[in-house]
């Protein structure tokens, strides 16, 4: 299961529910990546960001993988890496975070 560049767009206080699911959703060995923010961001807002409104919040590293943990899931791997993403041709910096589901909850 995957989760590339959208946890981000969900309000950080529901992080932790948002882990928690996804944990429920894997089975036992089951493997989940995703990335997050890599410094703690409260929150941005831009009611028409290429024609939509779009939100942006996040953690930063040891919060995520204390949140990542806490949904029961083991850190197989864990780093910051600068991604070309962004519609101008920039890039970002991300937390990538590669986990394992190790018992049923």
């Amino acid at each position: 299961m995957t989760a590339f560049y959208s946890i981000t767009h969900v309000p950080r206080e529901l992080h932790p529910e948002l882990l928690e699911k996804i944990a429920g959703w894997l089975r036992v060995g089951g493997r989940f990546i995703g990335t997050f923010h890599h410094r703690a961001h409260a929150e941005d807002y831009d009611p028409d960001w290429f024609g939509a409104p779009m939100f942006w919040s996040g953690y930063g590293p040891e919060d995520n993988r204390l949140m990542v943990e806490a949904a029961g899931l083991r850190i197989i791997s864990d780093k910051i890496e600068i991604i070309p993403i962004d519609v101008d041709g920039s890039s970002s910096k991300f937390q990538l975070i590669v986990v394992e589901k190790v018992q049923q909850i």
